[in-house]
Formats: C-alpha cells, sequence, structure tokens
C-alpha cells in the first residue's frame, strides 16, 4: 500500500499520476489517497481506469468520508471502504478470467 494524505481544496490528475509513478517504482499494489477536500472528475476516471486496466488500484477517500468519521467513527469508514471494494471489484471483472 502507498499512501498519499492531502490537505487541499482540490485534488488534481497530477497528483494521483505522481503516486501512480511511486506505486510502480515501489511495487505498491493499491494507493489510498486522503484528502479533507474532494478528488476531480478526472481523478475519479483516472482511478477507475487504473483499475480496469492494470494490477492498480486507486481508493479516494475524501473529506465526506472525514466527516462521516468524526460524526459516527470507524463503522462509517469501513462501510465506505466495503462499498469502494465491490465498485473496484466490478471494474477489475474482465481482467479474471473463469476457470472451471
Amino acid at each position: 500500500w502507498l499512501i498519499q494524505c492531502k490537505n487541499t481544496k482540490t485534488v488534481e490528475v497530477s497528483d494521483i499520476a505522481k503516486e501512480v509513478g511511486m506505486a510502480v517504482v515501489l511495487k505498491a499494489q493499491v494507493i489510498l489517497m486522503v484528502t479533507t477536500g474532494r478528488f476531480t472528475k478526472t481523478v475519479r476516471t483516472y482511478a477507475n481506469g487504473l483499475a480496469e486496466s492494470s494490477a492498480l488500484q486507486a481508493v479516494l477517500l475524501d473529506g465526506s468520508v472525514l466527516k462521516k468519521y468524526q460524526e459516527q467513527g470507524a463503522a462509517a469508514v469501513i462501510e465506505w471502504l466495503r462499498e469502494n471494494a465491490f465498485g473496484v471489484l466490478a471494474l477489475k471483472k474482465s481482467q479474471v478470467q473463469d476457470v472451471r
């Protein structure tokens, strides 16, 4: 896992692209990006394309999830991570071959 925290209003695609480069060098499989702000639409599109076309996965945890954590505790983050994992599995489905 590679973890990057950003205390910024907006995370841009250049921010995630740097982390993808670091993940390749460090042989990480998952990039967790956390921001107190929000991710642009292009960042989310980039992360989905990354999951669909490679072994890498980007988890994008934004300020709204952090706010839920403050209000509801760790269970809110765990539930969000579970829902996110199902979304990534759907994107990666084409990478899994049917073995029978």
